[in-house]
């Protein structure tokens, strides 16, 4: 009997072992897609990510990831799929609700984009990004009574937010919107790869 006791103890341990040592090879991996994705090599990054989501598809940190590397490769509805599966296993970091709508954008679909704003301001209110974009959004999809409301709040909080009242001028004055204000939008796309998650 004490011989299948430390048999058992030792069968455990081996497993043990094994498991911790998954664990870290996928938390490398994980390591090295993001380090890929920051140089720019997003068909490597997707490739190493796409191996650790069919392994673990409940983390949620390689859908982010691929769907960023998606993002940068002009995948807009891949990125939307994936943003959205990491957004189902954990809705909680507005980082990936702003890819997501970053996409959408990308896609024209600026209601839906506003919608993902609406919960990355309630995930992280002090973003005056996310209130500008959303703003943005609303002025894009025709709600230019809902935008100018926004852009006078985002005033009124970030005096300094000068893409706000140019954006409000050109609403107030009748203007066509600048190209200028469309890019000050995406560019918060373009360090994209350098958000660091908290788990």
């Amino acid at each position: 009997m004490p011989r299948l006791t430390s048999l058992i103890a030792v069968v455990w341990f081996a497993a043990f072992l094994s498991t911790a040592n998954a664990q870290y090879n996928v938390k490398n991996m994980i390591e090295e897609g993001r380090s890929c994705l920051a140089t720019g090599e997003y068909l490597v990054s997707m490739h190493l990510l796409n191996r650790i989501a069919i392994l673990k598809p409940y983390l949620y940190e390689p859908w982010y990831l691929m769907a960023q590397a998606k993002y940068h490769l002009e995948d807009y509805d891949g990125s939307i799929h994936d943003s959205s599966k990491a957004i189902e296993l954990n809705p909680y970091i507005p980082e990936m609700l702003d890819l997501r709508a970053m996409s959408y954008i990308q896609k024209e679909r600026y209601d839906s984009a506003a919608v993902d704003y609406t919960r990355a301001i309630e995930l992280s209110p002090d973003n005056s990004n996310y209130w500008f974009n959303r703003a943005w959004c609303y002025d894009r999809a025709n709600q230019r009574e809902l935008s100018r409301s926004q852009l006078e709040y985002i005033i009124r909080r970030w005096p300094s937010l000068s893409q706000a009242k140019q954006l409000l001028r050109e609403l107030n004055g009748g203007k066509k919107r600048s190209l200028t204000t469309r890019q000050q939008v995406l560019s918060t796309r373009r360090l994209i790869s350098k958000t660091q998650l908290k788990p």
